[in-house]
């Protein structure tokens, strides 16, 4: 076994019996063998720590740690910790209830080699809907420019949809970046890869690597929507507050403002008047955000006419300000059946 690995696999795990084994087996059966598997319990109350204790007694690549005290301190604390242990150059991510296919990190491994400047490596993956009451279903997912993506912070500042446990992480720019912030806990792996973007270069595999799980208990720990409303405003104000970042201001305020409010304007108008407290904290970020230009505050503002002007576009209809308001199943809002405002040609 080598001393230094060069990927150290990060796993979290929390409540996690039913799924673990075969995780952890998936690792197990990889073609590439310069790995170690750092195993972090996040204060399960069943008995993963048990199967994962018996696989760390089998092999000495597998390592188990928890929290002080057995706490639960949430996935972002517990991929911390194991990042601090961790002997890889490269970091991998493995949710508990996720499974690599054999060949996962032997072509990660053949990336590196042939890359320099590398900070992160991410593949497609299958989603596997798992119904106790029906059959299994599969979905692919992950999207991406098809293999090396120079200065990647502006290409995908939109947005890119990225499978976690597909992901190897630069391990070095990994702390660079800080870390997973542990004050967050939807969006945190999102505001990572932005961070790492900013200081290297992105690999997007286009063939399926992994398959995620999706199934009853991980629905059970799934956030309230209201975080999750207000995850991407979180990330992009994050990542104005990131130092590498500040060339970027301009696009990041703008991202802000836009891809950012727009979710939370889209969740306000479905029920204005349950929704106007979630309106107002995200306001009151936005306008507290020193970093974020005043002009990008103000469209933050006037949103909705800019989305009621694009949808008019994409129909090539004439825009109807007094749609505003509007649902998005046509349903108009009290406020839009009260306002008819005059368009501007």
């Amino acid at each position: 076994m080598q001393d230094k690995p060069l990927f150290s696999v990060i796993m979290p795990v929390y409540d996690g019996a039913a799924y673990l084994k075969e995780a952890v087996e998936s690792v197990l059966h990889q073609t590439f063998d310069s790995w170690e598997l750092i195993i972090v319990d996040d204060g399960s109350e069943d008995n993963s720590y048990e199967i994962a204790d018996t696989f760390r007694k089998e092999d000495r690549r597998i390592h188990l740690l928890q929290h002080e005290n057995g706490s639960n301190k949430g996935v972002s604390a517990s991929r911390n910790l194991g990042i601090q242990q961790a002997k890889g150059e490269w970091i991998a991510l493995l949710d508990a209830d996720d499974r690599w296919f054999t060949d996962k990190l032997q072509k990660q491994a053949k990336i590196i080699e042939k890359n320099g400047q590398l900070t992160m490596i991410y593949s497609r993956g299958e989603r596997v809907f798992e119904n106790y009451s029906g059959p299994k279903k599969k979905k692919p997912y992950g999207t991406g420019t098809p293999g090396l993506l120079r200065d990647p912070f502006l290409k995908t500042l939109k947005g890119f949809e990225t499978p976690t446990s597909s992901v190897v992480l630069n391990k070095t720019l990994l702390k660079n970046a800080g870390g997973f912030d542990e004050s967050m806990d939807y969006s945190e792996d999102t505001l990572l890869f932005h961070k790492m973007l900013l200081l290297g270069d992105l690999y997007f595999h286009d063939s399926a690597l992994l398959q995620a799980r999706h199934h009853d208990a991980s629905a059970k720990q799934t956030v309230s929507s209201k975080k999750m409303i207000r995850a991407r405003l979180t990330v992009y104000l994050k990542l104005l507050e990131f130092e590498p970042g500040k060339p970027y201001r301009k696009q990041i305020s703008f991202q802000a403002a836009t891809t950012g409010m727009e979710r939370v304007w889209k969740y306000f108008f479905r029920n204005p008047f349950k929704h106007t407290p979630v309106l107002f904290s995200a306001f009151k970020r936005v306008f507290l955000a020193r970093p974020m230009l005043w002009q990008h505050k103000l469209l933050a503002l006037v949103l909705p006419v800019r989305m009621v002007w694009a949808d008019a576009l994409k129909k090539n209809q004439p825009l109807a300000l007094d749609k505003i308001a509007r649902l998005p199943d046509g349903q108009a809002s009290p406020a839009a059946r009260k306002s008819r405002i005059p368009s501007h040609d």
